[in-house]
């Protein structure tokens, strides 16, 4: 990284917002744009199309942008989740009460799962779309009056998600490994 021609793209360009969230390639190479707060825009390779919520999107803040098992684009908004079949919007409905996070990653099945915003008095979450479906699934972990968010996730080898949030969690089957901070002079790591 380093060498080569860097080319920087601005609204002047056609982008919507500077502040950029997220970024995905998509099956016929276009970029698509996600901002923290005036929607998303695909990048064809010579022009930027914005879309916002006037043309479907669920919310304006578009944090992840993923593909399903369906060939759909899957964006994870402030305001819950969006398809994109390549014409249409639709929004997922059981989703629509939260906003996502940057945390996205898919599971064996194929299904995605994303990191869910903090949602006051209610426990870390994170929400599993098998292409088909949606579902909430709820951390049994300490309830935080501000409740917790869940950032990141990642798959181990073993098939283990992974999950940072407030703290560290591993899942593994049906139960959850909670790491505790541990503080040390230079900063914060986990220790279980």
């Amino acid at each position: 990284v380093g060498f080569g021609i860097w080319e920087h793209f601005t609204v002047a360009d056609g982008l919507p917002d500077m502040k950029i969230e997220s970024l995905f390639e998509d099956r016929d190479g276009a970029i698509w744009v996600g901002t923290h707060d005036s929607g998303v825009a695909r990048f064809d390779g010579t022009d930027f199309r914005q879309f916002n919520r006037s043309d479907g999107l669920s919310g304006e803040g578009v944090y992840r942008i993923a593909e399903d098992v369906h060939g759909n684009l899957v964006f994870a908004t402030n305001r819950g989740l969006t398809l994109y079949d390549g014409e249409d919007f639709e929004h997922v409905d059981n989703s629509e009460s939260f906003g996502f996070l940057w945390g996205c990653c898919q599971d064996h099945t194929g299904a995605l799962l994303f990191g869910v915003d903090r949602r006051p008095g209610k426990p870390v979450a994170i929400y599993r779309w098998t292409g088909e479906k949606g579902r909430l699934i709820e951390f049994q972990a300490e309830v935080k009056a501000a409740g917790g968010s869940a950032n990141g996730l990642a798959l181990d080898a073993d098939g283990e998600l992974w999950l940072s949030a407030d703290t560290l969690y591993q899942v593994k089957g049906a139960s959850i490994r909670q790491f505790e901070e541990v503080r040390f002079p230079r900063g914060i790591i986990a220790s279980e």
